[in-house]
C-alpha cells in the first residue's frame, strides 16, 4: 500500500484488531511509514522460509520445555525493525526494549523476536534469534522483568547457556567485570544501558560514557556463561 493515512489504518488495524486499544497482533517494531526497503527485507525473510524455520525452531523448543502448563501457551510473530532508513527506530534503544521491557507482551502470551533491516539473514541467524527470545520469555516466566544491573545480568546469562554465541568483538574483560561489581545493585537506566551496549551506542543518545565497549555487557554474559561447567 502507499504511504499514507490508508496505510497507517490498517496497520492499526492489524495491531488491535476488534479492541479498542489492546494488542491482539504483537507488531509493535514494525514501522507502519516504513519505505520500499523494508518490503525488500521482508520479501527476503519469506524466500529463506523464515516462518517455517521459526516453527520448526519451536517444535524443537516445546519437546524440552518442563516449565509451562498446557494453558501457557506463547505466540511467537516476527518483527523486522528498521535500522537503517527508520526515522522513529533507534537500533540500541529498540533493542533494549525488545528484550528486558516485555512484560506487556508477556501478559498477552507473546513473544516478538527481532530482526534488523542492516542483516544478512540466514536460517542460522534465524533459528539463533529465535532461541534467544524464547528463552528471554522462558526467563521471564521464572523470574519476571530485570531491574538491577545483576538482574539484567543473570537474564543474559540465561540466554547464554541456553543459546551459546561466538564473542566476536573485542572487550576488556577484567574492566568490564570491575565496573560490573561496582555497580552490581544499580537501577540506573543509561548505566546498564551503557554496560550492555557500550560507550557509542550511549553517545548517540547523549547517556552518560564509562568506557564500555561495544556490547560489552552482553560478551561478558557470554563469557562467563562458558566458564561456569555443569549447565544443562
Amino acid at each position: 500500500m502507499p504511504i499514507g493515512q490508508e496505510r497507517f489504518q490498517a496497520y492499526l488495524t492489524l495491531l488491535k484488531g476488534n479492541s479498542k486499544n489492546d494488542m491482539v497482533l504483537p507488531i509493535g517494531g514494525f514501522n507502519p511509514m516504513a519505505k520500499p526497503q523494508v518490503l525488500e527485507k521482508l520479501l527476503e525473510l519469506k524466500s529463506l522460509n523464515a516462518e517455517q524455520i521459526i516453527e520448526n525452531t519451536l517444535e524443537k523448543i516445546n519437546q524440552q520445555l518442563t516449565e509451562f502448563t498446557e494453558e501457557e501457551i506463547f505466540s511467537v510473530c516476527l518483527n523486522l525493525a528498521d535500522d537503517m532508513l527508520g526515522g522513529w527506530t533507534n537500533r540500541f534503544t529498540t533493542d533494549y526494549d525488545s528484550k528486558f521491557k516485555t512484560k506487556a507482551l508477556f501478559a498477552r502470551k507473546f513473544c516478538t523476536p527481532f530482526f534488523w533491516t542492516s542483516e544478512m539473514y540466514t536460517e542460522e541467524l534465524i533459528i539463533q534469534r529465535t532461541q534467544d527470545y524464547v528463552f528471554r520469555t522462558i526467563y521471564f516466566h521464572k523470574n519476571g522483568q530485570a531491574k538491577t544491573l545483576q538482574e539484567h545480568f543473570n537474564q543474559e546469562i540465561f540466554i547464554a547457556k541456553n543459546n551459546p554465541k561466538t564473542i566476536t568483538d573485542n572487550f576488556d574483560y577484567q574492566s568490564t567485570k570491575k565496573h560490573f561489581e561496582k555497580h552490581i545493585d544499580t537501577e540506573e537506566y543509561t548505566l546498564i544501558f551503557n554496560f550492555l551496549y557500550g560507550d557509542i551506542a550511549s553517545q548517540v543518545l547523549a547517556f552518560p560514557i564509562y568506557g564500555m565497549a561495544e556490547n560489552a555487557g552482553f560478551n561478558f554474559a557470554q563469557f562467563e556463561a562458558l566458564n561456569q561447567r555443569g549447565y544443562k
